[in-house]
């Protein structure tokens, strides 16, 4: 498996802000990847599983996740 990508500048840019308590932030972030979150969702999503979830929702869900574990990451910053 291929190592991951270091985040962009406006990536880490944003990130910071939102350490830093800038909500729209946050937004901006999560806008900034739904298009990649949710292509990731398609290309990894089951086509058993497909008939009854969509990508879309599937990808909601990831980032509703996200939102709520985002300040333990800006904590720690494991990646």
């Amino acid at each position: 498996m291929a190592d991951p990508r270091p985040d962009s500048e406006e990536t880490v840019r944003l990130l910071d802000r939102a350490a830093a308590g800038d909500r729209g932030a946050v937004g901006h972030l999560f806008a900034r990847h739904r298009a990649a979150v949710r292509a990731f969702a398609d290309l990894h999503l089951d086509p058993a599983v497909r008939t009854r979830l969509d990508p879309s929702d599937v990808a909601q869900e990831a980032q509703a996740e996200m939102a709520r574990r985002l300040d333990d990451y800006l904590a720690r910053r494991p990646m």
